[in-house]
């Protein structure tokens, strides 16, 4: 299993044109929720009654993307609720796990060419296999019924149907998911729900509700 961060950004762009399956706004709660996820499973950030707090006297991430989020949620007289961080966050989080796979080799800019001949840069796999990869291993787990992060996040965001295309897969898988939830440790749960609370925002606003 690779770093959730990164199995939901491949998920959620497309590997031929590089552009997102879904809002930039839900990409971004998707993206920001993966991130803090990845400092919570390594014990750096505690979620509790709806706020987040660092946990101190641990050396701190090796990663420099998530030392940098853990850095601004640590700062003194912060706000903790988890739900303005996620807002927050969202507005870079899909850039910020975008240049740490480009750090990483697993993903490079390349110029495109528009319908217009306007120029534009698309980050792209290097390997195509590699990109598919977490969507596939996502579908073959949601088939056995393993209790995973990754299912509620891109439930909660809107990908499952992009994860689960082939028809085999589609009904079994879509009532897992629906029930994976309850194996979530409790933070974890907590963290899906404030971030699915912040992607209907987002659809309620764009529907001027």
């Amino acid at each position: 299993m690779g770093r959730l961060g990164d199995d939901y950004y491949l998920i959620a762009h497309d590997e031929h044109t590089g552009r997102l399956r879904v809002s930039a706004r839900t990409a971004g709660i998707g993206a920001a929720t993966a991130l803090l996820a990845e400092l919570i499973v390594d014990g750096h950030l505690v979620l509790r009654d709806g706020g987040l707090f660092p946990r101190f006297g641990r050396p701190p991430p090796a990663d420099r993307f998530l030392r940098q989020v853990l850095g601004q949620v640590s700062l003194p007289r912060c706000d903790r609720d988890v739900g303005a961080w996620l807002r927050f966050l969202a507005v870079e989080a899909v850039e910020d796990l975008r240049d740490r796979l480009t750090a990483d080799g697993l993903v490079a800019p390349v110029p495109r060419r528009t319908w217009a001949f306007a120029r534009r840069t698309a980050h792209l796999p290097t390997d195509l296999n590699a990109a598919a990869w977490p969507a596939i291993r996502l579908a073959n787990a949601l088939s056995r019924g393993e209790a995973l992060t990754l299912p509620e996040l891109v439930r909660v965001t809107g990908l499952t149907d992009d994860v689960l295309w082939l028809r085999p897969d589609h009904l079994p898988g879509r009532e897992r998911v629906t029930w994976l939830r309850a194996g979530l440790p409790p933070a974890l749960a907590e963290l899906a729900a404030h971030a699915e609370a912040a992607v209907g925002d987002g659809v309620l606003a764009r529907r001027g509700i």
